[in-house]
């Protein structure tokens, strides 16, 4: 997709044994903090645009191939409740569905912006076709507070990967977290639970809309000698939001752009775990150096800063949690959000392969502008989703392209 999308506010048979849904939920049985404050809120719908060269298949084989897999999708069978997750065998016929249409980005824009029906689990899946001869769409939704995107890597990948298993999970550590793995993760933690130095920035207040935007770019335009990919579209995003204020003549500081990355906290073992295994740590990154901006991620890409971040967030009480949650969901702690996840293994349905997964992201009010990249094939993904009561802010995925274009073409 290339243009822009707007939404409202209130878009708002396996052979094994079948595990039970027990087997999946998060700690102590019950939606952490994080999933019950999502569910709350009905436009925090998330999900991937998964895009497929071949002719459409007939519904009746996409229906029968998600019953298939369900026995090892316990997130496709299950409903969100406060005290616990309940299994709910779903109607495939509500769930997987179909649109014919001319225009890709029109279908796409009126799905996104439709509720999940109550009662039911909170997903589904849309075969889009009829705008190309020899492409289709298979769009699939689900709500944050039942998933997050490490869980929806999953699901594409059992639905259709060559094996089952996710490239969105972390490799186990080979030792404990040491007291510096505990030291950086606390300070992480604590930097996250301030207040925002330079968000929200009077005199512009929320809207309550969301505008949506993609990008697509070749992986390799994001390689540098100074940064992983991952640091290289973090500063991008920086960078371009440092550019957006000094055009508009805001006080917004370029040596300290304040980001938040969802650190992606899944075990292996809990690949296909409903709810969230994530936990968002705040930087403040140097939009004039990408080597610095690169220095600071690093402090979360440790398997030890990441068990500690996991032990610490598990150790916090649900009550000081919801607490917190609901904190930092003010406008005086938002900011920017960023995340990113690459996927390792081609992915197909039947013959026709997956050429290109675009992310579909959520912005909670308090946010500005929040961003999503998901790698696949050798290809960079972004999804855009901007407040346009900032003025200008709708343009930040071209420059955030301008940028990400003029490093390649300088290395």
């Amino acid at each position: 997709m290339s243009a822009s999308q707007k939404a409202p506010s209130s878009m708002t048979a396996s052979s094994h044994a079948r595990p039970s849904l027990a087997d999946f939920v998060p700690v102590h049985g019950r939606p952490n903090p994080v999933d019950a404050f999502f569910h709350a809120a009905d436009h925090l719908r998330i999900g991937a645009i998964v895009h497929l060269a071949g002719k459409a298949p007939d519904l009746a084989s996409l229906r029968s191939h998600i019953a298939d897999h369900l026995d090892r999708l316990p997130v496709l069978r299950c409903v969100f409740a406060q005290d616990g997750w309940r299994e709910q065998q779903p109607d495939l016929t509500h769930h997987v569905r179909e649109t014919v249409t001319t225009c890709l980005n029109a279908a796409v824009g009126e799905l996104t912006a439709t509720p999940f029906d109550p009662g039911r689990s909170e997903w589904d899946l849309t075969l889009i076709h009829g705008y190309a001869d020899d492409a289709y769409v298979l769009f699939y939704r689900v709500h944050h507070g039942v998933h997050d995107w490490a869980g929806i890597a999953h699901t594409l990948e059992t639905l259709f990967g060559p094996v089952p298993r996710s490239s969105a999970t972390i490799a186990p550590g080979g030792r404990r977290p040491t007291p510096r793995h505990y030291a950086v993760a606390a300070r992480l933690l604590a930097s996250t639970a301030s207040r925002s130095t330079i968000w929200p920035l009077p005199p512009f207040t929320g809207s309550g809309q969301r505008v949506f935007h993609w990008e697509n770019l070749p992986l390799n335009w994001l390689d540098h000698p100074d940064a992983s990919r991952a640091d290289v579209y973090a500063w991008g995003i920086a960078r371009s939001v440092a550019d957006w204020a000094a055009e508009h003549r805001l006080d917004f500081p370029r040596d300290a752009v304040e980001i938040t990355i969802a650190a992606n906290l899944r075990h292996p073992h809990e690949a296909a775990a409903v709810g969230s295994r994530m936990v968002p740590v705040r930087f403040r990154l140097p939009a004039d150096d990408l080597r610095a901006c690169a220095q600071q991620l690093l402090q979360v890409k440790h398997a030890g800063t990441k068990s500690a971040l996991r032990n610490l967030n598990n150790a916090v009480p649900s009550l000081l949690g919801r607490r917190l949650t609901r904190q930092a969901a003010r406008p005086a702690w938002g900011n920017l959000a960023v995340s990113s996840l690459y996927l390792r293994n081609p992915l197909a349905f039947t013959s026709h392969p997956v050429t290109r997964i675009e992310p579909l992201m959520v912005r909670a009010d308090s946010y500005p502008l929040v961003t999503l990249a998901v790698t696949y094939q050798n290809q960079l993904s972004v999804c855009f989703v901007s407040d346009p009561a900032l003025p200008g802010m709708d343009t930040l995925h071209q420059r955030w392209r301008n940028q990400i274009t003029h490093l390649h073409h300088a290395h």
